[in-house]
């Protein structure tokens, strides 16, 4: 976002960093095909968009949604061997850089969770939602 877009835009590009920074972007499709690894949240959208475009994922709970659900949703992830999960409280430079270096490493490792974030996907699910509602009410 704004606030940090230009602190960090300077530490990647002092690093070198194989990265962009953008303050929002429009085009999620096109970020997630580009990214090897999602660095996110674990809201219920952001994790339905992983697992319907097959990427690895960090995921950061946020910690003070409602009745802690992020926690619950990147449980299922990680639970699937699909995702790892860093508590907000335990994130820092040291733990991300490990993780990130783990992963970017063993790319068997990030495939595999790819495969299994994939495995999770529901891509016909609003079909299936719809159908569901038109056999309830005898619409078949």
């Amino acid at each position: 976002g704004d606030r940090d877009y230009d602190s960090v835009r300077a530490f990647y590009e002092r690093e070198h960093a194989n990265a962009e920074v953008h303050r929002f972007i429009h085009d999620m499709e096109r970020a997630y095909r580009a990214a090897d690894l999602i660095l996110c949240r674990a809201g219920a959208t952001t994790l339905f968009e992983i697992m319907a475009m097959g990427k690895a994922a960090i995921l950061v709970p946020y910690p003070y949604a409602a009745n802690d659900h992020q926690t619950l949703n990147a449980k299922t992830l990680v639970d699937a061997g699909a995702a790892v999960m860093v508590a907000d409280s335990g994130l820092n430079g040291e733990t991300l850089g490990r993780l990130v270096r783990e992963l970017k490493e063993n790319p068997d490792r990030r495939r595999r969770m790819e495969e299994r974030a994939a495995s999770l996907a529901q891509p016909r699910a609003a079909e299936k939602i719809a159908d569901l509602c038109y056999r309830l009410v005898g619409n078949e």
